[in-house]
């Protein structure tokens, strides 16, 4: 079965998707999502708050994390709203890994 993952990289999108011999196929929407703006909008915006975590700059690259417990609290939040809709629009087509860890 294929396998798509939710793992976060700086500046990288963050649906990783491996065949059945868990080799990566790509880096981006499933193509059974594609035109599914609610999924695609909730996963770059995970991006975006994820990047905004570090500090990149032309003297530092820095992981600085949250202000507090309550934002990193909804984070992990919009990340297993995804997750649940992205399992209901795909089905048993593909095996759903959560590899999100700050």
């Amino acid at each position: 079965m294929n396998i798509i993952k939710i793992f976060l990289d700086y500046q990288c999108y963050p649906m990783w998707i491996y065949n059945e011999q868990g080799e990566l196929v790509d880096n981006d929407l499933v193509e059974e999502l594609e035109g599914e703006g609610e999924i695609d909008n909730m996963l770059l915006e995970i991006q975006n708050v994820y990047d905004s975590l570090f500090e990149d700059n032309a003297i530092n690259f820095e992981f600085k994390g949250f202000s507090n417990e309550n934002e990193k609290t909804v984070f992990f939040k919009k990340i297993e709203n995804a997750i649940i809709l992205i399992k209901e629009k795909v089905g048993d087509k593909y095996l759903i890994e959560n590899k999100v860890e700050i």
